[in-house]
């Protein structure tokens, strides 16, 4: 999470306070997994480094955009519900 000029996690979006979002709120399989595929993502960084080989990197990018790509077309980021639309973002 960003941290703003206070060091502080959340802060002011154009003069409302943004809470600390609830991520217990992110529940849809497609949701789920992009957060696991994303968390690998140093993983397949030392891997990558490790045995010299860069194009790791690039396939799990690839993978990680047709999975986001995927999510997006299924799941209504921007919502009425703004507790879930801020855990989503």
């Amino acid at each position: 999470m960003a941290k703003g000029k206070s060091g502080k996690a959340g802060g002011k979006k154009a003069g409302k306070k943004v809470s600390k979002p609830k991520f217990d709120l992110l529940n849809d399989p497609k949701e789920l997994q992009l957060i696991s595929v994303l968390s690998h993502y140093p993983e397949v960084v030392m891997d990558s480094l490790k045995v010299l080989s860069p194009h790791k990197i690039t396939h799990y990018l690839i993978d990680v955009c047709n999975l986001f790509n995927s999510y997006y077309h299924s799941s209504k980021v921007i919502q009425d519900d703004q507790e879930l639309q801020n855990a989503r973002l």
